[in-house]
């Protein structure tokens, strides 16, 4: 009988539990928000926001949160506000093109149809940090409404949520 003692050792970069939460934020045409809330008598006040590009996400979390945000085209300096706080790149994106802002690299990059890469870290609107991360509760966001994007927060614990 031959006996072996094996080792074996976990490496952790981070000691912590990260979820992660993914929402898309299509094109809104005019109107677009009320759609499907249509009764058959009338109320004296709207129940959704008739304006385009806007939008809420409830985040139950403890902390802000490190995100990536893809932004697809065709737009000219897409700006996304949530909770006030701008993510603006001043950047053109056609059809087939989008860009990634990635909080946790502190890196903004164009991919165009073609199979390039453009680093856009020079072109990042400079009155506020577009990788501030994303607070947690109700968050407001608002855009115009004129192109989709994906918004997905990584939601980081120090130990598991129970």
């Amino acid at each position: 009988m031959c006996t072996r003692r094996i080792e074996l050792t976990f490496i952790a970069p981070e000691l912590a539990w990260v979820k992660e939460e993914k929402m898309t934020f299509p094109p809104q045409a005019e109107g677009a928000a009320t759609d499907g809330i249509d009764f058959p008598f009338d109320f004296p006040f709207d129940f959704a926001d008739a304006r385009k590009g806007s939008a809420t996400w409830e985040i139950d979390h403890v902390t802000a949160s490190d995100f990536q945000m893809i932004v697809y085209g065709p737009c000219v300096n897409p700006r996304i506000l949530v909770n006030d706080q701008a993510y603006e790149v001043f950047t053109t994106l056609e059809s087939n093109e989008y860009m990634i802002i990635d909080s946790r690299d502190y890196t903004v990059y164009k991919y165009l149809a073609n199979g390039t890469v453009q680093n856009l870290f020079d072109n990042r609107g400079l009155e506020q940090s577009i990788f501030e991360k994303i607070p947690s509760g109700l968050l407001r966001i608002n855009w115009s409404g004129d192109f989709g994007f994906d918004l997905t927060l990584c939601l980081e614990r120090r130990e598991a949520r129970w």
